[in-house]
C-alpha cells in the first residue's frame, strides 16, 4: 500500500505517459540565449509574423472590452458561432446549425477534447506528425500507430487500408492538411477516396486544418466539405496562423454528433469553462475571410525566399510546401558521421552559420526523419531569410546550374 510520504514524489500514469514538448523547449531555449544577449536567427516556433495584423481585429478589441466580463458559453459565444457556421456553409458544408460548432483555446484543445471523450480504442497517424497531437492520444491511453507519407509527401492509401482492415483494432485516423511539419496538402481525390474506404469500414476521422486558409497552390484549394462526413468526423481549426492570433489562442471543432458535442462541451466546461470572451467578441464582429489573403501573400513571398537554400549543395526539398508556413528540409549527412550522431548533424549544421540559425530537427516529427529539419518562415522578416539564404551559400557550394 502506497504511504502519504511517499504519494507527494507520484504523478498518476497518464502524466507519465505525456513527454515534454520539444518544440516548446527548443524555444524556451531560444528566449534565454536571447536575453543573454545572443544573436540567434529562431525558425523553430511556429509562430506567427508580429508585423502582419488581420484587418479589423485590434479596433474589434478594443471595441468589445467593455462587454468581455462575464463567463463566455462554454460551447463558444453564439455571435462568433454564427459567423464560423456560416463561412462554413458557404464553403459547401450543409445542414449546420449553432450546436454543430465549439469555440476552444486554439485548435490544440479541440484536439485534446476529443482525445479525452473518443473511446479507448487505436488511431493511426502519418508520420512525419505533429507531436502534441501525438502526446494527447497517448496521455489519454490510446495506442497509436503510424502510416508513412508517400516520397511525394502523399497518403499511402494501399497502406493505410491494410492498417484499418487490420487486426490492431484501429477507431479513429487522423489527418492534418495542410501539414504541420512537411507544408505537404493531399490530394483531394486520395482525401475522397480515404474517407469513403473509412466510412465504409466504420472508422472516424479527425481532420486537423489548423493551417486553412494558408494555401499556396490553388489546385488543391478546396474545401473538406467535398469528402468529409460531419456526422462521422471532427473538423479542427484555428484563428492562429491563417489571423495572425498565436497568442489570442482561438479554434474550433465542427461534427453534426450530437453525442459527440454534447461531450466536447461538458469536458470543455470543466477544464477551461469556455474561451475569453473578449477573444470571441472580437473575432464576431469581423468578416473572418477578407483578411486571410492579405497573410497569405506575405508567406508566400517568405515561402520562396526560404526555398532559395535549395540552391545549396546538399539541400533538398521533397516537394515545395503548398500550404501552411514550414520548410521540410532534408540535409545530406555525410557517410562518415557515427550513427550517434545523425541526429544531431542538420541542427549542428545551421546553428553553426555566422548567425545561429535554429529549427526543429526532424526526429521530433516521428521515427526515421534524421535528415530533416523544419523551418518556420512566418515567424521572421523577410530580411532574415534572405541572410539566411545567403550564410548558407557562403558556407556551402552551390548547386551546378
Amino acid at each position: 500500500m502506497q504511504t502519504l510520504a511517499s504519494a507527494y514524489d507520484q504523478i498518476s500514469d497518464r502524466a507519465l505517459r505525456c513527454p515534454i514538448s520539444e518544440i516548446a523547449r527548443i524555444r524556451q531555449e531560444v528566449r534565454k540565449r536571447e536575453k543573454q544577449g545572443e544573436k540567434i536567427l529562431d525558425l523553430s516556433s511556429g509562430d506567427i509574423d508580429p508585423n502582419l495584423r488581420y484587418k479589423g481585429y485590434f479596433n474589434a478589441f478594443s471595441n468589445s472590452i467593455k462587454g468581455a466580463y462575464f463567463y463566455p458559453h462554454a460551447q463558444g459565444m453564439p455571435e462568433l458561432r454564427e459567423k464560423i457556421k456560416d463561412s462554413l456553409l458557404q464553403e459547401g458544408f450543409t445542414k449546420l446549425t449553432l450546436d454543430d460548432v465549439c469555440v476552444t483555446n486554439g485548435g490544440i484543445q479541440s484536439l485534446d477534447n476529443i482525445a479525452f471523450i473518443t473511446p479507448d480504442y487505436n488511431v493511426l497517424m502519418h508520420s512525419p506528425y505533429w507531436a502534441p497531437a501525438f502526446n494527447q492520444l497517448v496521455s489519454y491511453d490510446k495506442k497509436v500507430y503510424f502510416t508513412t507519407l508517400t516520397s511525394n509527401l502523399e497518403l499511402d492509401l494501399d497502406h493505410i487500408k491494410k492498417w484499418l482492415k487490420s487486426e490492431y483494432n484501429i477507431g479513429a485516423l487522423m489527418i492534418n492538411s495542410p501539414n504541420n511539419p512537411t507544408g505537404a496538402i493531399f490530394s483531394k481525390k486520395s482525401l475522397e477516396e480515404l474517407t469513403d474506404f473509412a466510412a465504409k469500414t466504420n472508422k472516424v476521422i479527425i481532420f486537423d486544418e489548423a493551417y486553412h486558409g494558408l494555401v499556396y497552390d490553388q489546385e488543391l484549394d478546396y474545401s473538406p466539405s467535398e469528402f468529409l462526413d460531419l456526422s462521422k468526423s471532427f473538423l479542427v481549426r484555428s484563428f492562429s496562423k491563417s489571423h495572425s492570433l498565436t497568442g489570442h489562442r482561438i479554434g474550433y471543432v465542427v461534427t453534426t454528433n450530437k453525442t459527440w458535442m454534447k461531450a466536447l462541451v461538458n469536458r470543455q466546461l470543466h477544464s477551461t469553462s469556455g474561451v475569453s470572451a473578449l477573444e470571441q467578441a472580437a473575432l464576431a464582429k469581423l468578416n473572418l475571410t477578407d483578411g486571410i489573403k492579405k497573410i497569405r501573400d506575405a508567406y508566400q513571398s517568405k515561402r520562396d525566399e526560404l526555398m532559395k537554400l535549395t540552391i545549396v549543395n546538399g539541400f533538398h526539398l521533397q516537394k515545395p510546401p503548398a500550404g501552411g508556413i514550414y520548410l521540410w528540409l532534408k540535409v545530406q549527412i555525410p557517410h562518415y558521421t557515427p550513427v550517434n550522431s545523425r541526429d544531431s548533424y542538420v541542427d549542428n549544421l545551421f546553428k553553426s552559420f555566422k548567425i545561429p540559425v535554429v529549427g526543429v530537427p526532424g526526429k521530433y516529427f516521428g521515427p526515421f526523419n534524421d535528415e530533416f529539419i523544419r523551418l518556420t518562415f512566418s515567424i521572421v522578416p523577410l530580411t532574415d531569410l534572405s541572410l539566411i539564404v545567403k550564410m548558407a551559400q557562403d558556407k556551402f557550394d552551390l548547386k551546378k546550374a
